[in-house]
């Protein structure tokens, strides 16, 4: 029996398949998973010969965008009318110092 854990993800994956054993991506927290489950088809015998292979696609989530519009603001709120501010001076500032 040849060692698996010196194979390559796309080696065992093909042997997956060869042996018709169903899987999705080899990765490293499936690899263990499915190493055991290779040697267990091999150690029942030769690989099955199925004209029918399953294969495995990731679908495409359909995303639907929103677009963002800011609320519409008035000038008035109610009753309320906002004017803009205005500032007078009623006496005049001296920066003169008397000493």
């Amino acid at each position: 029996m040849s060692d698996l854990s010196a194979k390559s993800a796309e080696e065992i994956r093909d042997l997956l398949d060869e042996y018709g054993i169903k899987h999705g991506p080899v990765v490293g927290t499936t690899r263990s998973l499915y190493e055991k489950k290779l040697r267990e088809a091999m150690a029942k015998g030769s690989p099955k010969q199925s004209p029918d292979k399953t294969y495995y696609r990731e679908e495409e989530e359909e995303v639907t965008y929103i677009q963002y519009h800011p609320p519409v603001r008035n000038e008035g709120f109610g009753d309320v009318v906002r004017r803009p501010r205005t500032v007078e001076y009623t006496h005049e500032v001296d920066h003169h110092y008397e000493e």
